[in-house]
């Protein structure tokens, strides 16, 4: 199967799940999207006034995000996000427990531009908004299963604690019963409680 008729496929699936138009890419839009995407020569102020060059902007972004969302699963994309990942190139997780454990990109959703990226800590297990400068970027481009996917190619790079980290609420070193953040606590209701007049 050809690389533009994938490319359709894929388009086609987006637009149903967006509900948004679809228009089948010819070949000479693919070449012009793709030329686009590699040029190292930035727009000028005459590209940007033109609206036919907006549109092919547009469409060259989406085919970006839809090739970047396959490559991050390829052998290679795997390896660079790997070297990324060790130079803590996504931060760190904000959580004090997880030790400054280095966080994974992920997509809240698959469908574009439905949310940015955000960053999956393996240790706690928890997603979080990205501190990093670049947390404009769709989350759709990484989706939703990358870490996991990540997770079981290098399965060593989270070393857990022998001893779970969980804060317990102590006055004097005793553990207080049934107070909020115990772990013997319990929500109150109006049933137990009773209302106050």
């Amino acid at each position: 199967m050809g690389l533009v008729k994938q490319l359709n496929i894929l388009l086609a699936m987006n637009s149903h799940t967006t509900g948004q138009p679809y228009r089948k890419m010819t070949k000479e839009r693919f070449k012009k999207c793709l030329n686009m995407i590699l040029s190292p020569i930035s727009p000028n102020h005459e590209d940007l006034a033109d609206d036919g060059f907006l549109e092919l902007n547009h469409e060259a972004g989406e085919l970006y995000g839809l090739i970047h969302s396959r490559y991050v699963f390829s052998v290679r994309g795997m390896a660079r996000i790997y070297a990324k990942f060790l130079a803590a190139g996504y931060g760190y997780c904000p959580r004090t427990l997880c030790d400054k454990q280095k966080v994974l990109p992920v997509g809240i959703s698959d469908i574009p531009k439905t949310a940015r990226f955000k960053v999956f800590c393996p240790r706690c297990e928890e997603v979080y908004v990205p501190k990093c400068r670049a947390n404009n970027v769709d989350g759709a481009w990484f989706g939703t299963s990358f870490p996991h996917v990540f997770l079981k190619n290098y399965p060593n790079v989270v070393i857990l604690p022998p001893k779970v980290y969980l804060y317990e609420p102590q006055i004097a070193g005793f553990k207080i019963y049934g107070k909020r953040g115990s772990k013997f606590h319990k929500p109150c209701t109006e049933e137990s409680h009773g209302t106050v007049r």
